[in-house]
């Protein structure tokens, strides 16, 4: 590992630990997430194209009340327990669709249900790991550490179809959505290790113990703050599409 972070990007050897955690963690949340939207566009089937502008209507609606609760957490909570506890919800989340998909496949109400949470939560998922991102690494590690921090995420992107298509058909859609729980679990736990004495993603130097502000942040306010008041509008772009 040490000897591919060299060959991969300047990593300090502070910064090794801090790295080898976000990639790991960045691959974990898009195999996730790869795997849980083909499930919704499955489901869309069971819902019909009639309620498909329903359904962008919820969404929309959805993403107005998540947005400002989450911008109200961000402000309150320290970001240490903010993002374990955000992903302890989705892999709940996931774990109850899981289990009604199971129950009953053919159930629209539960499809519509699965669809309007996966678009609002889609909203999210990659921007809170990297308003973390943005918060704990300097504009200056940055440029350096990003880019190689977005390849876990390129390669998790990979792995969540190719493993959705080895899988679909012996374990079908509850089986897909218990194997995304496995993903976020595993990343609730490299948090854990991560949060380990009050740190995360953090590597060897004590300066590093406090979170760092960048440019963006010092600005404008901290990031998922942001993150969460730009959301809003994304959604609103996406249901003024579908009115077309």
């Amino acid at each position: 590992m040490k000897r591919l972070l060299r060959f991969a990007a300047d990593v300090a050897p502070g910064e090794r630990r801090a790295v080898a955690l976000a990639f790991a963690c960045n691959f974990l949340v898009l195999g996730s997430f790869y795997i849980l939207r083909p499930v919704r566009d499955t489901v869309a089937t069971v819902i019909g194209v009639n309620h498909l502008q329903t359904l962008f209507t919820a969404t929309f609606v959805g993403t107005l009340i998540a947005s400002p609760i989450y911008a109200a957490l961000a402000s309150r909570v320290k970001l240490s327990r903010l993002l374990p506890g955000v992903f302890w919800f989705w892999l709940l989340n996931v774990l109850l669709f899981a289990a009604l998909f199971r129950l009953a496949p053919g159930n629209s109400w539960i499809s519509g249900s699965y669809w309007v949470w996966f678009s609002v939560t889609n909203l999210f998922m990659t921007s809170v790991f990297w308003s973390l991102m943005v918060d704990l690494f300097s504009p200056m590690q940055a440029t350096r550490l990003f880019a190689l921090i977005a390849a876990g995420g390129e390669l998790g992107a990979i792995a969540g179809p190719l493993l959705t298509r080895g899988l679909v058909r012996s374990v079908g859609l509850d089986g897909l959505l218990f194997a995304a729980a496995l993903g976020l679990a595993l990343v609730i736990v490299l948090l854990g290790i991560a949060t380990d004495a009050g740190a995360i993603f953090l590597g060897g130097s004590p300066q590093l113990l406090l979170l760092r502000e960048s440019l963006f942040t010092g600005a404008f306010g901290s990031a998922p703050v942001v993150t969460a008041g730009i959301l809003p509008w994304t959604a609103l772009k996406a249901w003024a599409r579908s009115t077309k």
